[in-house]
């Protein structure tokens, strides 16, 4: 859970934080099961055809980058933040598939 870490030192969330933090958590692994499972299918930029995405990778930055700006325009987030959480939901991302953790972070 995401409030799981209080016995290791880490900080405890708030209740609101924490609920919001396990919602992401099952927002992203119910995004890789459908990817995996290949059930999801995306139109083409160009509009013409249908694009099948069973790759996690490719499948979350797809999904949470444009999830997370809807949200973050209904609670008003400023550009200069949803700049910054773009940046660290784009380090989650990469940090999360084996072997892609940035040196020194």
């Amino acid at each position: 859970s995401a409030d799981s870490a209080a016995g290791t030192g880490a900080p405890r969330l708030p209740a609101f934080l924490a609920g919001w933090a396990e919602h992401c958590a099952e927002l992203r692994d119910r995004a890789v099961r459908l990817a995996t499972d290949g059930e999801l299918v995306f139109r083409s930029w160009d509009g013409e055809r249908d694009e099948q995405v069973t790759d996690p990778a490719v499948a979350l930055p797809l999904l949470l980058s444009p999830y997370m700006h809807m949200t973050n325009n209904r609670l008003h987030v400023t550009i200069r933040d949803e700049a910054y959480l773009s940046h660290v939901l784009g380090r989650c991302l990469r940090e999360s598939r084996p072997g892609t953790a940035e040196a020194g972070s």
